[in-house]
Order: structure tokens, then sequence, then C-alpha cells
């Protein structure tokens, strides 16, 4: 925490550019750009990305092992996969990009 609490006293009244693949770094930011081989492929709060469950929420849930309380309350998807199914044998969501949240 006291990385987040230099950051944020230093950023207070400043616009700021902040790069970071550690998303608790970036969660207060006012925009979150996340970009996939240079393009931008979702912006917004923390909270509008964690609702849009995309690319963002995915990394978010992986760095930090917890679901947010919007993406908590939402239905879940039927799982129809059998136990030998080779669907079972996916990489994790978010497994191996190249993605960063800046």
């Amino acid at each position: 925490m006291v990385v987040q609490e230099a950051l944020d006293k230093a950023s207070k009244g400043r616009t700021c550019l902040i790069i970071a693949h550690r998303l608790a770094t970036i969660q207060n930011a006012d925009i979150i750009c996340v970009i996939d081989q240079g393009v931008v492929i979702e912006r917004g709060t923390h909270k509008e990305l964690i609702k849009l469950r995309g690319t963002y929420a995915k990394l978010y849930e992986l760095q930090c092992g917890i679901q947010e309380e919007e993406e908590e309350n939402l239905p879940q998807e039927p799982n129809n996969n059998t136990a030998g199914s080779p669907d079972n044998n996916q990489n994790p969501p978010g497994g191996n990009t190249n993605n960063a949240a800046a």
C-alpha cells in the first residue's frame, strides 16, 4: 500500500499517465484504458470495466483472485461441459495475452 499511497499523493490535482501491469495500482484512476497489441480495446472506470466483464475484468480477477461485487451478482452462464470434454483443458481467461492497462 505504500506505493499506492505515494501514487495517490503525487497525482492529486494533476493529470497523470500511469502504465501498469498490476491493476490494483490503477483501480482509482479516473479513466483506465486497456491496450492490446497497440489498440485501445476497453476504456472506463474500474467499476465500468468490471461490469463490462471483458479483458480488464478477467485480468483483474486473475491478479487479485477475487470477483468484484458487480460481477458476483450477475447470473452465471451454464456449464454444459462434461468431465472428459476437451474444453476442460483450455487456458484460463486472459491467460498468455499481451494486454496492458494504463
